[in-house]
């Protein structure tokens, strides 16, 4: 009996003992219920790992765990924002208990703007543009796509010199594609890649030559506006560029975002308002670019690829920009834009690149990426 009694005793004190840590891991563990809503299509995942929404939209996660949700909009849809769980906005959505979370994918307004597989480059959507008296061997046409002969991309090459009776400043040379109503236009996305560059300088020249292929437009004007003119005009946009002097290796374009104010007509020379460096690209590399103008918070969001979104605000931290007036140069575009060195020796500093465009979007539908 007394060997009975302490061996009932101990079970007893053991199955106390254990109940606590039982409790504990139940009441930690957390569930996430992921629901999809709106017009669009569009995939949830966690991390950790365990929902991928999709099929699988209900997860148990151990207790302590915080839990992250990313959404991505499938092609042709976009990411409209969060509700429930405490989560909202369009960024990553981060749970550390129980939540039934909405994720709202939705179809924009409109779709692609150009995908350049119809054949000739469509009238009705863009016009031809060149500046420069030292544009040569300019070509604007759609291609097959090199990596995949099924498909067609808009190929634009571009060669542009400086001036040879100065010694001083640059001259700048385009070869664009330019949108047919660009007052209506408000964001732009495309993806665009460099196949081949020759940015030189000159020796008596300390500013150095810029080739670029970009994505760009004029977007309001800052005082007054003059039609055809480019003065106080804000512009804003992302380019694969390279610099006579750059420091990298070859092949090596820098990606590169600006909003500017422009100083004189043509714009030639500007006030930088905020931007900068978004890395670097290899020639042949696709990139996708987005200069998207928000007007209501009085900002630009400039983006490569899937990084972070860089936000240049232009009326805060100091510095206001009036942005009510239309611009006077009534210009969006994708193409090619040099500042080549002017020089009074030989050889003349040139600019050139060979570009490829594809997939260009527009306002709706040029949204910043979700990572």
């Amino acid at each position: 009996m007394k060997r009975f009694s302490l061996v009932v005793l101990l079970c007893w004190l053991c199955s106390w003992s254990l109940m606590p840590s039982i409790l504990v891991g139940q009441s930690l563990a957390i569930t996430v219920m992921v629901v999809k809503d709106g017009t669009g299509t569009g995939t949830v995942t966690s991390n950790p790992a365990g929902i991928n929404c999709g099929g699988d939209c209900n997860q148990q996660f151990p207790g302590g765990t915080t839990v992250t949700l990313t959404a991505t909009p499938s092609a042709g849809s976009v990411f409209a924002g969060w509700s429930g769980g405490g989560c909202s906005g369009t960024g990553a959505c981060v749970l550390s208990t129980t939540a039934t979370v909405t994720a709202t994918f939705n179809l924009p307004g409109s779709t692609t703007y150009d995908n350049f597989q119809l054949g000739p480059i469509n009238p009705n959507k863009w016009h031809g543009d060149q500046f420069g008296n030292e544009v040569y061997e300019a070509n604007r046409t759609i291609i097959l796509d090199p990596l995949n002969p099924s498909g067609r991309v808009l190929r634009i090459l571009n060669l542009a010199y400086g001036a040879n009776n100065s010694d001083f400043g640059q001259s700048l040379g385009a070869f664009r594609l330019a949108f047919k109503k660009p007052e209506t236009i408000t964001a732009i996305r495309a993806d665009m890649q460099v196949r081949s560059y020759k940015s030189t300088g000159c020796l008596g020249n300390p500013t150095p030559t810029t080739a670029s292929a970009q994505v760009f437009g004029f977007f309001f004007n800052a005082g007054t506006p003059s039609s055809g003119s480019a003065i106080d005009d804000v512009i804003a946009g992302v380019q694969l560029r390279r610099d006579s002097d750059s420091p990298d290796g070859p092949g090596v374009l820098r990606v590169h975002s600006f909003v500017a104010q422009c100083s004189d007509a043509d714009c030639v020379n500007s006030t930088f308002l905020g931007g900068g460096d978004l890395g670097t690209a290899t020639t042949g590399q696709w990139v996708t670019v987005l200069v998207r103008w928000e007007k209501g918070l009085h900002r630009f969001i400039l983006q490569r690829d899937t990084q972070t979104p860089l936000i240049v605000s232009y009326q805060s931290g100091g510095l206001f920009v009036a942005d009510t007036a239309g611009p006077g140069m009534k210009h969006k575009s994708i193409g090619s834009n040099h500042f080549v060195a002017n020089c009074t020796a030989a050889p003349r500093p040139v600019g050139n690149v060979d570009a490829l465009f594809d997939n260009v979007f527009i306002n709706l539908n040029a949204v910043p990426a979700v990572p």
